[in-house]
């Protein structure tokens, strides 16, 4: 795992949901510590990989409520899928880092819409 950049701790997960490359490395150092059975329910060994996008999935039917932030696993061969929470792993923080609020730039009506209105 040289090659992968060293997990800092928890981060909270981005608003668009990408996984960071430092959350994608603590992913898969927590699934070589704790998942020890390794091969897939189908068919055995396998590959695991790590999306970079979390699923986020409310806990109950009201909106704004509270909602689990998990990683999906999934087989190379047969793409059969694995949750793992985020939160309860150690790699999101608690929290969704806040959104940058955009930039509205106005844009002035050109001269041929307005001739002809």
């Amino acid at each position: 795992m040289a090659d992968q950049p060293v997990p800092a701790g928890p981060q909270q997960l981005s608003a668009t949901g990408v996984l960071t490359p430092e959350q994608i490395a603590a992913t898969k150092i927590w699934l070589e510590q704790k998942w020890t059975a390794g091969g897939c329910p189908f068919h055995g060994p396998t590959t695991w990989e790590i999306d970079n996008h979390a699923a986020i999935v409310p806990a109950g039917p009201v909106l704004g409520g509270t909602v689990f932030t998990l990683i999906v696993v999934s087989c190379a061969i047969c793409r059969f899928t694995v949750f793992v929470n985020g939160l309860t792993a150690g790699i999101f923080a608690p929290g969704i880092a806040p959104v940058a609020t955009p930039t509205i730039i106005p844009i002035e009506a050109s001269e041929t819409e307005t001739a002809g209105s």
